[in-house]
């Protein structure tokens, strides 16, 4: 099964890369293929960066996304649906 996780992100550099790393644990212990897409809804940090530099199996796919001003975390997440070609969402 395919499966592809959407993370809305603002500002979350203290965390991202931590919720990063655990949701490829997660597919890679539930033996899925899978894709995690972080969509970055306006940020002032360095949240794509730390999303990037987390430690992941090359089994997980990582996409980020930035979107240039806040627009909500509604369409941070359909932004990252429209991204997926996943099975489960």
């Amino acid at each position: 099964m395919d499966f592809s996780l959407v993370i809305p992100a603002l500002n979350e550099l203290q965390k991202i890369k931590h919720d990063v790393e655990n949701a490829a644990s997660f597919i890679c212990e539930a033996r899925l293929r899978g894709k995690i897409i972080v969509v970055e809804d306006g940020i002032t940090d360095n949240t794509a960066e730390a999303a990037r530099s987390a430690k992941i199996p090359s089994s997980v796919r990582r996409v980020v996304i930035r979107l240039d001003k806040n627009s909500g975390k509604g369409l941070a997440v359909k932004t990252g649906i429209k991204e997926t070609k996943g099975d489960v969402v």
